[in-house]
């Protein structure tokens, strides 16, 4: 990715000079000859890099710099002083608003160049780390053939909030009757389809979770019992009449519990589990709601 770096200089050679110097290197150069510009552009599209000057008219580059770090959006990004201050004082004042380099006018072109390309490598490697961390933490968070969150994410979230909740339990009716006739790739198929509809039905809130092979949890925040009967025949009734050829309609069988004292995730797992099992026994495709504790 290339960097976009801005340039904020109140003398309009010195942006005309170091713009041609950066993109013939390959960089996006942007230019402000003031900090409210500077603070402008910035706000409107961060940059990956920033050459402050520091005398200018209106807002030094130190109060840019410090206004800068204030702001969650553009507090990481790197500031370079450039300025014809070459006092040890003015170079700490620069450090100490945020700064992370300083080259002192008249600047050599080979050494922005260096400072540049050292702080752009930095820039890169770091946003190729975050972007890992991201991919570990949705590996880590996921079920990686159905998109929806896995086991460990849901346990970790209701454990995590305090709030009342209810939760649906289902699974696919005859889904070893599918694998078995059609095969697993269309068994999986099947699940992505069904996990599609449930994504498609839930609320913002809910965290829908594959629970294991073709059962499903999902965690319903703040619903009580009636709220959560009414989503699973939703999702029931959606499942059944989605059609997947060459099996045709594919139907759920689901267990319904709420919390009513305070009941554990764990104990509620089981009573919507003992409702599934009933739903199973009433012929499936059909919603059970859990017996009282």
């Amino acid at each position: 990715m290339t960097s976009d770096i801005l340039i904020v200089d109140d003398t309009v050679e010195n942006i005309r000079l170091l713009s041609k110097l950066l993109k013939d290197e390959g960089y996006q150069v942007r230019g402000a000859a003031d900090g409210k510009t500077a603070l402008m552009l910035c706000d409107k599209k961060p940059p990956s890099l920033i050459l402050l000057d520091i005398m200018m008219p209106g807002l030094s580059g130190y109060d840019v710099c410090r206004q800068l770090k204030e702001q969650p959006a553009t507090k990481d990004i790197p500031v370079i002083f450039l300025s014809a201050l070459n006092e040890l004082s003015d170079k700490i004042h620069a450090f100490q608003a945020g700064g992370v380099d300083y080259i002192s006018k008249p600047f050599e072109a080979l050494e922005v160049l260096a400072r540049v390309s050292t702080h752009a490598r930095i820039v890169a490697l770091q946003r190729s780390l975050m972007e890992k961390n991201a991919q570990l933490k949705m590996l880590a968070e996921t079920d990686s053939l159905t998109g929806l969150f896995n086991r460990r994410y849901l346990i970790s979230k209701v454990k995590a909030s305090s709030v009342h909740y209810s939760v649906i339990l289902f699974d696919i009716d005859d889904f070893k009757q599918v694998n078995d006739q059609y095969g697993h790739q269309f068994g999986d198929e099947v699940l992505i389809s069904l996990s599609n509809r449930v994504i498609e039905l839930c609320r913002e809130q809910d965290i829908a979770a594959r629970w294991g092979g073709e059962e499903f949890l999902i965690y319903l925040p703040e619903a009580d019992q009636q709220q959560a009967n009414a989503l699973a025949e939703m999702l029931r009734l959606s499942i059944n009449q989605c059609g997947i050829e060459p099996a045709g309609n594919i139907s759920a069988s689901f267990g319904v519990a709420s919390q009513i004292q305070g009941e554990n995730l764990e104990l509620l797992i089981k009573l919507a589990d003992s409702a599934l099992y009933r739903a199973k026994l009433k012929g499936k495709n059909c919603v059970e709601l859990a017996l009282p504790p």
